[in-house]
């Protein structure tokens, strides 16, 4: 697999998301004209991510990362053989997911008996959408194993539209009765997320076939076992998230609508260019392992080549634009400028981190490709505990603001791709320091530049958030203008030619 293979897969699965992506973000425009920072907005968002705690560890996390080198090994036997395979893991992982939904609803309802917390109810009433996300996320996993990026990323368009309509059509309810309809409402969205890719991904047997599975087969068992490390590591990740939560609402019942506005705009250059790039690496990389030829340096190389080469660009572009762009997004209706403000400084906390965010997928898909789990399993939980102690440190002890919870998840991003590097990548991989270096060299030189510029031509304050939809635009398309000067003067000075090379790949 050829570094130009590699990027065309990037791009097919970068088109569909952002098609995703643009519609998620109107989502949450939306939500915060609509509903500013206010508590019950606050408590469905804490409603929503611990009633999807099972998610990653299900849909998006090591039981695909475990699937996907399984399925390979099948593959390289024959077709057959491998639909066979994933009809019988999917209908497995189903009845798994079933019981953990089922006990889950259980456990929920006994909480509730004892207090009628809107909170819980809504997670009851969320939780279903578990079994329907994680079918899509099996789906999508064949259909990327197949070379067809587009259709998996786009999907959940579906879901923001079935998200934002229901905003639209019933805002103007009591706000109570308005997120109990919209709970709800994201388990339609994602049942219909799974059908756009039901159709495609279920090609390969007849229906007789289908309604046949084996369940729990020794080839199923063997590969869940092997992923047995790699889910200690994924829940460990995510009581890392939950906990994050958990303190931005002990910060009040604003902090988690901060949080999860700027985590909305960090994901959106995860999802499109670090989330495309790792999505493309994992087959390539299983397969070129399974093949044995020592083709997986190449494939390796090229792709953190690519991460290093755009990540420092990206996260000096967008930490030097924050105020402008946030502002645009979410300075409207009932989300104040103070709200913004807190906004933006969350969101530069999460993006200062940004590279470390992007290789630390690099470097945890490639030790599953290597099914190297408990190493991602250590350096998980490490993440987790340096994580959790300086979120008690900035919010229970310092009384600092929501926005610190932001630095304290890059400070343990740092130490995870720390531990990930020494413990798989450099043992295995080679990797060119002198250009990690050189584009951090290059992202520090257009930043200082920058300012330095609005300095001596007496720009208005860095931190100024206008409210008009026309003037915010002006202002941001400005900035741009002059960062995007500063970064391309600096890097024809410089002859790096890696930006234009991800771009249009020779």
């Amino acid at each position: 697999m050829t570094q130009l293979q590699v990027l065309r897969f990037a791009r097919r699965f970068f088109s569909g998301t952002l098609l995703s992506r643009i519609t998620g973000m109107a989502r949450e425009m939306l939500m915060l004209a609509l509903f500013g920072a206010s508590e019950y907005l606050g408590w469905f968002l804490i409603a929503f991510r611990l009633s999807h705690f099972f998610r990653r560890i299900f849909g998006e996390g090591a039981l695909l990362y475990g699937f996907i080198p399984a399925y390979e090994r099948e593959l390289a036997g024959s077709k057959r053989e491998a639909d066979l395979f994933f009809r019988d893991s999917l209908f497995s992982v189903g009845l798994l997911i079933l019981m953990v939904v089922l006990i889950g609803e259980g456990v929920l309802y006994v909480i509730l008996q004892r207090d009628s917390n809107v909170l819980i109810r809504w997670m009851m009433l969320m939780l279903p959408g578990l079994f329907f996300i994680s079918l899509y996320a099996f789906y999508a996993t064949k259909l990327e194993m197949g070379g067809r990026f587009f259709l998996p990323a786009v999907a959940p368009v579906v879901f923001n539209v079935v998200w934002i309509g229901i905003c639209l059509g019933f805002y103007h309810l009591r706000q109570e009765t308005f997120f109990t309809l919209l709970a709800v409402g994201t388990v339609a969205g994602f049942f219909f997320q799974w059908l756009v890719v039901f159709g495609a991904a279920a090609q390969g047997l007849d229906r007789r076939e289908w309604l046949s599975p084996r369940i729990f087969t020794a080839k199923v068992r063997g590969a869940v076992a092997a992923m047995g490390a790699a889910f200690a590591g994924i829940v460990a990740g995510q009581f890392n998230s939950a906990f994050d939560i958990i303190f931005a609402g002990w910060y009040g019942a604003e902090g988690p609508v901060y949080l999860n506005a700027a985590q909305r705009v960090f994901q959106l250059p995860i999802g499109l260019f670090s989330v495309a790039t790792a999505t493309a690496l994992m087959p390539s990389l299983a397969r070129a392992i399974v093949e044995k030829k020592g083709g997986e340096g190449e494939v390796f190389q090229s792709v953190f080549r690519s991460t290093a080469s755009l990540g420092f660009f990206i996260c000096a572009l967008m930490c030097s634009l924050a105020p402008y762009g946030i502002n645009l997004l979410y300075g409207h209706g009932s989300f104040t400028a103070g709200d913004v403000a807190i906004t933006t400084f969350s969101f530069i906390g999460y993006m200062s981190g940004f590279v470390f965010t992007s290789l630390i997928l690099i470097f945890t898909g490639a030790a599953y490709a290597l099914e190297d789990y408990k190493s991602v399993v250590r350096s998980t939980f490490a993440s987790v505990a340096i994580n959790t102690l300086l979120n008690f440190l900035f919010i229970a002890i310092l009384h600092r603001s929501v926005y610190w919870i932001a630095i304290a998840t890059t400070i343990a991003s740092m130490s995870q791709l720390y531990m990930l590097y020494v413990s798989v990548i450099r043992k295995r991989f080679t990797l060119t320091r002198s250009l990690v270096t050189s584009h951090f060299q290059l992202a520090g030189l257009s930043i200082a530049l920058y300012f330095t510029l609005r300095t001596l031509f007496h720009f208005p304050p860095y931190f100024e958030f206008l409210r008009g939809t026309l003037d915010q635009g002006v202002r941001l398309v400005y900035e741009t203008l002059l960062w995007l000067g500063c970064y391309v003067s600096l890097s024809f000075a410089s002859g790096r030619k890696e930006l234009y090379e991800w771009i249009r790949p020779s």
